[in-house]
C-alpha cells in the first residue's frame, strides 16, 4: 500500500509531501492543485510503461509542466508568487513510498547541443529503495544519468554497472529478473494501478442525457412486486399480460399467462 506521495516542481505544486492511507480524499477550491496532484500520479504510472517523456510531450514539453513560480517562497504575504530567473538546475521530481518499496525519479533538461530535440526531458536520477524511507543503506537500484547500479546477492553494489538511454526509464529498460528482480517487481506494482478518469462528465456526456428508464416487461398492481415472477417471451408475436394468482393451486404453479384479447375477439 502507498503511504506517501511526493511532488516537486510540477505545475502548481512546488514542494508537496502527502501522507496516504487506504482511502485518501483530496478536496479544495478551483485552482488549488487537485488536478496537478492527480496528473503527477499518472505521470509516475507512465514511467513504468516507458511513456513519461511522451506524456510530458503531450502536455507541451517539460517547460510547460514545470512550476512557474519563484524557486523559493517566503512566509505567506512576504513575497509575491511570481516567476523569476532560475539559478538552480531545472528538475521535475516525483516519487512514492510504500510498506515494501519506494520509487523516485528526477526529470530535467538535456545539455544544450546542436539537435532538434534539445527540449526533450531526460532522466537525471531514479531510485528504488526498500521500506518507507529513502536512505543510502536501503537503496536497491540507483540510476544517475545513463548508468544504473544494482545490489548483488551479497548486498554489495554490482561492480559492472549497466547503461541505458537517457530518455528510457530503468523500470522498462532494466527490468531483468535475473539481475534486478526488485526493479521488475516495482514496475509491475505500478502497472497494476488503475485510473478512472476516462468517463465523460461534461454537459453532453451520455450519462447526463435524458432518456427512458428501463422497466420490467409486465407488471401488476394487485400483487406485491416481490412476488411477480413474470417470464415473458420476447419472441412471441402475441402480446401477453401477467395476472396475479387467484387460487392456491395457481400460487403453487406460479404465474399464469393468458393472451391479451382485443375488441371483437371471441
Amino acid at each position: 500500500m502507498l503511504t506517501t506521495l511526493a511532488v516537486e516542481n510540477y505545475r502548481s505544486l512546488r514542494d508537496l509531501v502527502l501522507p496516504l492511507s487506504r482511502l485518501t480524499v483530496v478536496t479544495g477550491a478551483n485552482g488549488s492543485g487537485k488536478s496537478s496532484l492527480y496528473r503527477a500520479l499518472r505521470l509516475l504510472a507512465d514511467a513504468a510503461r516507458n511513456g513519461a517523456v511522451a506524456a510530458l510531450a503531450r502536455e507541451g514539453g517539460l517547460p510547460s509542466a514545470l512550476w512557474a513560480g519563484p524557486e523559493s517562497v517566503g512566509r505567506a504575504g512576504k513575497a509575491a508568487v511570481q516567476g523569476t530567473r532560475r539559478t538552480k538546475p531545472v528538475g521535475l521530481r516525483l516519487g512514492f513510498a510504500g510498506d515494501e518499496f519506494g520509487y523516485a525519479l528526477d526529470l530535467g533538461m538535456p545539455i544544450p547541443t546542436q539537435t532538434a530535440f534539445y527540449r526533450d526531458p531526460e532522466f537525471k536520477r531514479e531510485c528504488i529503495w526498500r521500506g518507507p524511507v529513502l536512505k543510502p543503506a536501503t537503496l536497491l537500484a540507483d540510476r544517475a544519468g545513463p548508468v544504473v547500479r544494482t545490489r548483488a546477492g551479497t548486498g554489495a553494489w554490482d561492480q559492472q554497472p549497466q547503461r541505458i538511454g537517457l530518455t528510457d526509464s530503468m523500470l522498462t529498460a532494466f527490468a531483468d529478473p535475473r539481475i534486478s528482480p526488485e526493479v521488475l517487481l516495482v514496475r509491475e506494482r505500478i502497472r497494476s494501478w488503475r485510473f478512472y478518469d476516462h468517463f465523460r462528465t461534461d454537459a453532453d456526456a451520455p450519462a447526463r442525457q435524458r432518456g427512458w428508464a428501463p422497466a420490467p416487461p409486465c407488471s401488476t398492481t394487485t400483487a406485491p412486486i416481490s412476488r411477480q415472477r413474470c417470464r415473458r417471451s420476447w419472441r412471441s408475436a402475441t402480446p401477453t399480460v401477467c395476472t396475479p394468482p387467484s387460487t392456491t393451486r395457481s400460487r403453487a404453479r406460479g404465474w399464469r399467462w393468458r393472451p391479451a384479447t382485443t375488441a371483437g375477439s371471441s
